[in-house]
Order: structure tokens, then sequence, then C-alpha cells
């Protein structure tokens, strides 16, 4: 086994010890921002203790470029707008549930309300930073 291949392992073994997931689950490619389902209080504490154990400087990570605050409630406000927009769909007239969509798709964009999905932090990525010592941003390891 390479040095890589034993680090991955620590990596592996230290995320399960955290998350509480079996480690067969964990693979180099396991992306912890996405696979992992963590808050961000829980993912602000994974990165400052996989910082301490591994010794790496995380100044120049910045949490909320990859992890949501607050995102399952959100999430759920999204859902409630949904329903109701079905629900008007059914007892109002087209034209209004039309301009109902209409203005919150107007709004959403004033107030610059977009979804998307942070880059992913795989535990390969997780390695390299291990080696290097320090955060590197994933589309600097490409």
């Amino acid at each position: 086994m390479d040095k890589q291949e034993e680090l991955l392992q620590e990596i592996k073994l230290f995320t399960a010890g955290f998350t509480g997931y079996p480690l067969e689950g964990f693979t180099k490619e396991t992306i912890i921002n996405h696979d992992l389902d963590l808050t961000f209080s829980e993912a602000y504490y994974y990165i400052d203790q996989f910082s301490f154990r591994f010794a790496v400087d995380m100044n120049y990570f910045l949490l909320n470029d990859y992890f949501y605050q607050g995102t399952k409630l959100a999430d759920s406000f999204v859902a409630l707008y949904l329903l109701t927009l079905c629900l008007t769909t059914i007892y109002l007239d087209m034209p209004i549930t039309m301009l109902l969509l209409l203005f919150s798709i107007a709004l959403a964009k004033l107030f610059g309300f977009t979804v998307r999905k942070p880059p992913p932090i795989t535990l390969e990525h997780l390695v390299r930073i291990a080696e290097k010592g320090r955060w590197i941003e994933p589309h600097y390891l490409l």
C-alpha cells in the first residue's frame, strides 16, 4: 500500500468515525459536501477536526462556498411554494397562476436568489490537501 492509499484509509476512518457511516461505504469518490448530508455546523466541525488531525492549514477555505447554511429549511419553503402554486392552479384561473409564477421569478431575480450546487470535495481531494498541508481549491487539482 502506497502513501496515498494509506492516507486515504486514514481519512476514511476519520470520516466514518465522525459521521457514524460504515467504513465500507466510503470510496475516494465520496463527496463530503453532498453524500454525507452534513449540516453547516457539522461541516464546520468536520473541517476543523480534519485540519487538526491531518495538520492542514485551512485558512483560505470558505465554508459557505462548499456547504449550505440552512438548506433543508430553504428546501421546505420551496416545496411549500410549489404546493401552493399547484393548489392555486386547481382553484384559480390559469392566467392568475401564470402571473404569480412570473412575479415570483422576477422577485427571485431581483433579489439574486439562485440555486447552486457547490463544487464537490471528495475524499481523494482531502488526501491531496493532507499531502500538501494546506487547502487547495478543487479546480486546481484537475
